[in-house]
């Protein structure tokens, strides 16, 4: 520190660590790493470029016993700006690597769950993509989600609060594709002209955003 501006490093890591998301509930190591310049004390906001989190070795719990075994999540935070306040806000440009998409079509998909042929197609390994991040406390939201691994191409809208899901998303594998819309977690399959119909989704909520 130097009067009121700060920079330093927080490292944080957590081994078997449980995690709930939505109704799901997940176990797993993590690390999160922060790099913050640009402090300003009196604001209490900083800077937070070149920061990541990393979620490994998770497996999903279910009466069934341990499924999703071995997967991992990496985040990669550019053009970060954090705000420690309450509640701690946190806004970043996201990369992000992931093992595979299965967890997170059996986590936001309940079809997927109950058909293991959904969650097989859509179960593509090998994903990287991009995010616009907000945190703010409990409420996590993710605009303009682009993921891509092999033939999958996966655009999304989605905001997590209050263990609900709502949003929408569009995937195409090859030459089938699928849209999603979530209210309140629960999933609305789109199958006419899907990706037509999550642009004019995507365009009609943005207007009505404040």
């Amino acid at each position: 520190m130097e009067g009121l501006n700060a920079q330093g490093e927080i490292t944080l890591r957590a081994f078997g660590a449980e995690l709930a998301l939505l109704d799901q509930q997940l176990r797993g190591d993590v690390h999160l790493d922060l790099h913050l310049t640009d402090g300003d004390l009196a604001t209490r906001r900083f800077t937070a470029d070149n920061s990541f989190l990393r979620l490994e070795n998770v497996f999903r719990q279910s009466e069934d016993g341990t499924l999703d075994a071995g997967w991992w999540v990496q985040l990669s935070m550019d053009e970060s700006t954090l705000a420690w306040e309450d509640p701690i806000r946190l806004a970043s440009q996201l990369r992000l690597e992931m093992r595979d998409t299965g967890l997170l079509a059996r986590l936001f998909l309940a079809r997927a769950r109950a058909n293991d042929w959904l969650g097989r197609l859509l179960n593509v390994p090998d994903i990287a993509g991009t995010a616009q991040l907000q945190i703010s406390g409990e409420q996590i939201s993710l605009q303009d989600l682009r993921l891509t691994g092999g033939p999958l191409l996966l655009l999304s809208d989605v905001t997590l609060a209050e263990r609900s899901a709502n949003g929408a998303l569009y995937a195409r594998l090859g030459v089938v594709g699928l849209g999603v819309e979530l209210e309140d977690s629960e999933p609305i399959l789109r199958v006419f002209q899907p990706r037509r119909w999550f642009e004019q989704w995507r365009e009609a909520n943005r207007l009505l955003s404040p």
